[in-house]
């Protein structure tokens, strides 16, 4: 069975392998480290900065501009949906 004890959580194998990576990226040069989206709250103990992120969706077609429209009306439908059922 799975369990949790936060008594032992500075032991986390993901914490020590996060910490491995970023010291790897450190000795070889490498300036920037993506955590990915979210906002977990680790992300704030080892980040220094944020970055945007942007999409641009443009349809140059007739086709195009009815994908473009669907795939807009979905992602508000899904980040509706979010907000409600939290």
């Amino acid at each position: 069975i799975p369990a949790y004890n936060p008594l032992l959580s500075e032991y986390s194998p993901g914490k020590f392998l996060l910490q491995e990576i970023v010291k790897w990226c450190s000795d070889h040069g490498i300036q920037v480290f993506d955590l990915t989206i979210g906002n977990e709250p680790y992300k704030y103990q080892w980040a220094d900065q944020e970055m945007e992120l942007f999409e641009y969706l443009e349809g140059m077609t007739t086709k195009g501009k009815l994908l473009r429209a669907a795939i807009i009306s979905l992602r508000k439908t899904k980040d509706y949906m979010k907000r409600i059922l939290r």
